[in-house]
């Protein structure tokens, strides 16, 4: 990630713009201002502002308290729906409901102008709307889902070195942390990917500063595996098959998978069973292991993500949890693919658009 600002080197631009050229897609470009702004607004005190980190993806944190800032989505809102809505005085059409603003009446519209203006203010109108739920949720995040998982990946997250695992990796939010561990070694069922699969170990390195300046921090201790941060990432798309056959994996040893992976660092250790065999990424044929499942079939841990997009995994995943909880062992089947349920989103998208009247518009004007 580049915190990007007005004063950077130009040069070292160019040089993330060429790693970006090369596909991997990488750095991310996040506004340092914007990041400024967002934590300013929440109260944090501005000595603190400047210490922000991104630990994963386009996320933003604070190194001791990334309970108050992360990222919270209530939702979207399509541009097609804000013109459909512009052109019919705030009417949804589909649901029958005024969920815009009122614009006027479509026939009065003199010309594009008009129309412009008309889908501006919808948009102001729904954008106002999505600040609040925006706010809402951020404020219910901040008080029911903290995120003290993140807490490993950032300089002064972590407590004393002698204090024990649970709360120096957990630093945030003890009692989360607690409760974690406790219902982890009850049996309760814990399924981590990518950083969540590294934050399950014993311990996480990063011998060369990857990362950080801690050469090492603690994990939950709850998979016999340690993780080593590497200075290259890990970006390729896989595939393979179930190594593991009892737990969560139960009946599912052969089973196909396909996933991607993306993540810095090596994880492995001994005594525990692998989850997954990689068989194929796209440079070719390749033969490694990836993840684990502890004996008692309770907590996997792995790099694969999508991995419940496979829709055999999924279901006979879902099908052991209904068995270990005493339900009805039917979970809803989904026979249709991925890009058909697309397909399907689509189609609903296009007849909540009244299309007759936006290609009236674009080819004869608001006069016709």
């Amino acid at each position: 990630v580049v915190r990007y600002h007005p004063n950077i080197d130009p040069q070292f631009i160019d040089k993330a713009i060429d790693c970006i050229r090369t596909g991997l897609g990488f750095p991310a470009f996040i506004s340092d201002a914007q990041a400024y702004n967002m934590f300013i607004s929440r109260g944090v005190p501005e000595n603190e502002v400047w210490d922000w980190v991104c630990p994963s993806c386009i996320s933003r944190s604070l190194p001791s308290a990334n309970m108050r800032s992360g990222n919270v989505s209530m939702g979207y809102f399509s541009y097609g729906k804000v013109l459909d809505l512009a052109l019919n005085d705030g009417y949804d059409t589909f649901t029958g409901r005024q969920l815009g603003a009122h614009t006027g009446d479509p026939a009065g519209f003199q010309s594009i102008d008009d129309v412009k203006e008309a889908y501006l203010k919808q948009l102001r109108f729904l954008m106002d709307k999505l600040i609040q739920l925006h706010r809402i949720g951020e404020e219910m995040r901040c008080r029911y889902a903290k995120k003290p998982l993140l807490s490993p990946y950032l300089d002064g997250e972590l407590s004393a070195p002698d204090a024990s695992r649970m709360e120096r990796t957990l630093a945030a939010s003890p009692e989360l942390a607690r409760e974690l561990i406790r219902r982890a070694r009850q049996g309760t069922p814990l399924i981590g990917i990518c950083g969540g699969y590294q934050m399950l170990g014993n311990q996480i390195l990063d011998p060369l500063g990857v990362e950080s300046q801690d050469p090492g921090v603690p994990g939950l201790g709850l998979l016999e595996v340690v993780t080593s941060f590497e200075p290259r990432k890990a970006t390729r798309q896989v595939k393979g098959e179930v190594l593991g056959n009892h737990g969560l994996l139960e009946g599912m040893r052969g089973q196909l998978i396909t996933g991607y992976e993306i993540h810095m660092g090596q994880t492995g250790g001994n005594g525990q069973e692998s989850a997954f065999r990689i068989s194929a990424t796209p440079r070719g044929q390749t033969d490694y292991r990836d993840g684990t499942i502890n004996s008692q079939g309770t907590v996997l841990g792995t790099y694969l993500h999508g991995l419940f997009n496979n829709t055999a995994f999924r279901q006979n995943l879902l099908k052991y949890l209904h068995r270990r909880n005493g339900l009805d062992e039917k979970p809803t089947v989904i026979q249709t693919s991925q890009d058909e349920r697309y397909d399907q989103l689509a189609e609903v998208v296009r007849s909540s658009l009244n299309m007759t009247q936006v290609y009236h518009i674009i080819e004869r004007g608001t006069s016709g």
